[in-house]
């Protein structure tokens, strides 16, 4: 198509034969162009084929990247509620023991964090909403490593337990785009009929008659009438007002 323009060169070949302006050219070039029009047609439905093969399998792909972060997701989260349940009650419990446990936990929290940054790459392209939460996750997170590394711990407990609502919405996120699938994905109408756009028919086709004759008595029997009616001085004038009008009518 983008080497030879067939369409193109059968454009050309029809002004040439309208050009000569004879009943065989013109017969020939209506042949060509109505050729033209069912390949070019046919060439359409096979580009949209294949674009849809490939929107599909982008959309499969997609869904199983989408079902893969959410995988990912759970184990955040559940390392995160661990982390939370660590500094649980920071404010009523000893310093003394918080300040013990806090290398363990503080190294399970980095852990999360980098985690979080690796998921967030991957969702900002699949589920942009999901990745923007798990961004605001990852730096909560490392605001409870500061935390409890200034032996804030209950500071480090809020930012443990906001780092977990935030892994939370960015699941019910990354669930949404992965129902959503891909619907309102690039709907395109397509073309059932002549000039015609919209929903195709279900469960049938519609029949479109180009070919048709106009009946002989709306025609040729009214203009034989006119043209054999009468004689006389005003004869050509009447007879040429009427073939004007008949053939408004007609056309």
């Amino acid at each position: 198509m983008r080497d030879n323009k067939p369409f193109h060169g059968a454009l050309h070949k029809v002004d040439s034969l309208d050009a000569q302006n004879t009943p065989k050219a013109f017969s020939e070039s209506l042949t060509l162009l109505s050729k033209s029009v069912v390949e070019y047609r046919t060439w359409i439905e096979e580009l949209e084929a294949k674009e849809d093969e490939v929107r599909a399998k982008a959309d499969s792909e997609r869904q199983q990247g989408l079902a893969s972060a959410r995988d990912e997701l759970k184990e955040l989260q559940k390392r995160q509620g661990e982390i939370s349940t660590a500094l649980d009650r920071a404010a009523e419990k000893k310093k003394e023991d918080l300040e013990k446990n806090w290398p363990a936990v503080r190294m399970s929290q980095n852990a999360n964090a980098k985690a979080a940054q690796s998921l967030e790459g991957k969702l900002r392209s699949l589920a942009p909403g999901a990745g923007v939460r798990i961004k605001a996750a990852a730096e909560a997170m490392e605001v409870t490593v500061r935390n409890g590394g200034d032996g804030n711990f209950p500071g480090a407990e809020t930012m443990a337990d906001q780092a977990g609502r935030l892994l939370r919405q960015a699941d019910q996120a990354t669930k949404q785009q992965q129902q959503q699938g891909g619907r309102d994905r690039g709907r395109r109408r397509r073309v059932t009929g002549d000039n015609y756009y919209g929903q195709s028919v279900v469960g049938g086709d519609v029949e479109i008659k180009r070919e048709y004759q106009v009946d002989r008595r709306y025609r040729e029997d009214i203009l034989d009438e006119v043209r054999n009616s009468g004689s006389g001085g005003s004869d050509t004038e009447n007879r040429s007002i009427l073939d004007n009008y008949l053939r408004q009518v007609i056309r």
